[in-house]
């Protein structure tokens, strides 16, 4: 009997930790993703780079009001 809530407490941990993984996976994953905003107020950098875990060409772009910057594909 004690293994069966043994086994279940683990099943319930494996969930749980699984579900966060989701979770941080779309929601807190937010590397090049920005706020999009009026594209006058951010201008092209000139630089761009290949993303190494999509392989997608990234473009950067940079609000001189804030110094804000932002990483759009392109």
């Amino acid at each position: 009997m004690l293994l069966h809530w043994y086994l279940a407490l683990e099943a319930v941990v494996f969930l749980v930790v699984i579900g966060i993984a989701v979770w941080g996976f779309i929601f807190w994953d937010r590397r090049y993703r920005g706020a999009p905003g009026p594209p006058d107020q951010f201008q092209p950098t000139g630089e761009t780079f290949r993303d190494p875990t999509t392989s997608r060409m990234m473009r950067v772009f940079y609000n001189p009001s804030t110094g804000e910057r932002q990483y759009r594909e392109g």
